[in-house]
């Protein structure tokens, strides 16, 4: 592509999910190229900070029809993304120089999200045991065996697939919209 055709898809991609991020009450800490890293339960305490990460992977996924189109009515590619969240402690505050400060989150709860998102399938949202403990009335997962994270050689992780949600405990079960959002979009 194009360098201006490079730098149309990206800023769509992040207006639109940057949006669906905040809608969810994420904080969005930055963005790596093409990545978005985004936080909850900071700098302020949410309840059901997991669950709302969750409910915003969804909304990130089920748009994906809709951004593709848009895209390929401006005759840009399709693009696809997978998500990854990890719960846990995190070290948070404003890291820098002095001369430039950020507002971010380290730890091994933050890399091993980011290993969780580099491991993703297209459309499909991979967490850790914390957050399906947190979540596990809402969610509906299948465990992803084995799988090796990168960086992480001498530890295995118990990772989840998540495949359904639903509102409340009383509620259907309704898909993640993964299949919905590998269609391509004529």
């Amino acid at each position: 592509m194009r360098p201006d055709q490079v730098l149309a898809v990206i800023q769509d991609y992040l207006d639109d999910m940057s949006k669906l991020i905040l809608k969810w009450d994420g904080l969005i800490d930055k963005y790596v190229g093409d990545e978005i890293m985004a936080l909850w339960n900071t700098p302020l305490a949410q309840r059901d900070h997991a669950l709302l990460a969750i409910r915003c992977a969804y909304d990130l996924i089920d748009n994906a029809p809709t951004l593709r189109a848009k895209l390929a009515a401006r005759g840009l590619p399709a693009i696809a993304w997978g998500i990854g969240i990890n719960t846990g402690p995190a070290v948070v505050g404003n890291m820098g120089s002095q001369e430039r400060l950020q507002y971010t989150a380290l730890g091994d709860t933050v890399n091993t999200a980011a290993r969780f998102c580099g491991a993703a399938p297209a459309f499909n949202l991979l967490i850790g045991w914390p957050t399906y403990q947190a979540c596990a009335e809402y969610i509906a997962v299948d465990e992803m065996p084995g799988m090796q994270l990168k960086g992480k050689s001498a530890e295995k992780f118990r990772v989840f697939k998540v495949t359904a949600i639903r509102e409340d405990k009383a509620s259907p079960w309704v898909p993640f919209p993964t299949g919905a959002a590998k269609e391509v979009t004529a």
